[in-house]
């Protein structure tokens, strides 16, 4: 019998590890000769990802190969660049994975993974991004998941957790026009408390009673991170109505740790332990009257000018009352 390249190449490989991450076309290669030519190891792997940089269509059907012949996996991440919905439907065909428990789509348009998720009820993170080059995306609702953690775009990830015993969530803004309305709504479908909460939010009227819309979509959340995203025109903070947002806050009753990231400057001297102080002071009320659980509040803010750098403030509650725990300079972008 006459050898490849191929054939040697994959009769020599070892998998060192139970993952295997693919980031060039050579390594694709590689690994697709080790299905033609040494399936008995792929029996060792139990996790794949692929990171691709550069256009892919040429070697979808590769890639499917490698995926059929790793259907025992228990995670699968995929990160190429765009394709279209018929590809991403030829990219898994009817490919089952029984063991698969995380699965993380990057850009692939949702549209494309719908049957695919069907086929893969046992997944129990899903971690998606938008759909490059999409405004129109609307994924369709996926009934029979059993997700307990989900991460992506609010509007794509509203449809898919319904009834499932979702207990992690974090929803981003890719878009101005994104909102938080369908992903709230689909809250109340749950068969599980939401414990984690971490929600994009933009400084416009449409997101002012951000809190007073969680304690009532998400009442028994453990654990609430904020994160503003830039918006256009003149920005509303939510905290400017200090006795708004104080009443707001305390109606989380279950609330654990609170951390907001924002490009405001919440004092007017970063960093100063007093004013930071000061604000707890306003936002907890007259009565410094925080939800009962609370013991910790972590705040990332910055000053006026992009070009200072800002703050990572963490702040514990304990028998003394507050106390800033740490303080770190971090520069804007980070925010």
């Amino acid at each position: 019998m006459v050898r490849t390249r191929a054939h040697m190449v994959a009769m020599s490989l070892h998998v060192a590890a139970p993952t295997i991450c693919i980031t060039e076309e050579e390594a694709l290669n590689t690994y697709y000769s080790m299905t033609l030519y040494n399936p008995a190891l792929a029996r060792h792997i139990s996790s794949v990802e692929v990171r691709l940089s550069h256009p892919i269509r040429h070697l979808l059907q590769k890639l499917q190969r490698i995926l059929r012949h790793l259907s025992h996996i228990d995670t699968l991440i995929i990160q190429i660049p765009p394709i279209s919905v018929p590809e991403c439907r030829t990219l898994f065909g009817s490919i089952r994975f029984p063991n698969l428990i995380l699965f993380s789509g990057g850009t692939l348009p949702h549209k494309g993974i719908h049957q695919f998720l069907l086929r893969n009820p046992g997944i129990q993170t899903l971690i998606l991004k938008r759909c490059v080059g999409r405004s129109d995306c609307s994924c369709p609702t996926v009934p029979s998941l059993n997700i307990s953690e989900i991460s992506g775009p609010s509007t794509c990830i509203a449809p898919l957790i319904c009834g499932s015993p979702l207990l992690r969530v974090t929803a981003t803004y890719d878009r101005e026009s994104d909102n938080h309305i369908s992903l709230f709504a689909s809250f109340a479908l749950l068969s599980a408390n939401i414990t984690y909460l971490s929600l994009d939010f933009a400084a416009i009227p449409r997101d002012f009673d951000i809190l007073k819309s969680i304690a009532a979509a998400a009442p028994f959340v453990m654990s609430l991170e904020l994160i503003q995203k830039c918006a256009s025109g003149e920005l509303i903070y939510p905290w400017n109505d200090a006795v708004r947002w104080a009443n707001d806050l305390r109606s989380l009753s279950y609330l654990t740790l609170f951390s907001l990231r924002t490009s405001a400057s919440l004092i007017e001297r970063v960093g100063h332990k007093a004013d930071e102080r000061r604000l707890i002071r306003r936002w907890s009320g007259d009565a410094m009257q925080f939800p009962p659980q609370l013991r910790a509040i972590d705040l990332w803010y910055r000053l006026y000018r992009k070009s200072e750098p800002g703050l990572a403030s963490f702040w514990k509650r304990g028998r003394l009352g507050w106390q800033r725990a740490s303080s770190t300079a971090i520069s804007y972008r980070t925010l």
